[in-house]
């Protein structure tokens, strides 16, 4: 068995996760400790550590909330494929030319050539696959606002401008 000393980093698949089951820990444990663990025990920590998001649409004209954006969910630990759309008609463009839905879009009320509102009718009658994808409204619009996103079932929330913590950790709660 190999010598490990006090400073030895697991692999990726094995990093202690907040979220991870007792079971899982106590395999990792005993894997810092003692032995490797059966293949069978690195399947079921692999199924239980990766994402489950994979993908999520940043729709916002602000490059700055983009940056932010970006910021708040690699400093949250979310590790999945982040793209980005100036406005409700790139971002109807760009889910007609994907295969795969994002998991999450987090979208503004408030931006040129067609706003949130507009984007959330469209997307809703553009596109049958619209149940996959779980819409945050992300904005600092007004309260009719809020309650005409609401009327749509894939809309799981509404946060006002900028992403949190607290915002992030409720995203990550639905997966």
């Amino acid at each position: 068995m190999e010598e490990r000393g006090p400073y030895y980093k697991a692999p990726l698949y094995l990093k202690p996760y907040t979220l991870i089951r007792n079971e899982s820990l106590k395999i990792y444990q005993r894997y810092i400790m003692d032995s490797k663990p059966s293949k069978t025990e690195i399947e079921m920590l692999t199924k239980q550590c990766a994402p489950a998001l994979k993908k999520i649409l940043l729709v916002d004209d602000d490059k700055t909330f983009i940056h932010l954006n970006r910021a708040m969910l690699k400093y949250n630990d979310v590790n999945c494929q982040i793209d980005e759309c100036r406005n409700g008609q790139e971002a109807l463009a760009y889910i007609s030319c994907t295969k795969q839905l994002p998991d999450v879009i987090l979208l503004d009320i408030d931006m040129p050539v067609m706003n949130g509102l507009e984007f959330l009718e469209k997307f809703d009658e553009h596109d049958s696959r619209v149940e996959q994808t779980k819409v945050f409204v992300l904005s600092s619009s007004t309260e009719q606002d809020r309650v005409k996103s609401r009327r749509y079932n894939f809309v799981k929330g509404y946060f006002q401008k900028p992403l949190s913590d607290s915002h992030i950790k409720e995203i990550l709660s639905l997966f």
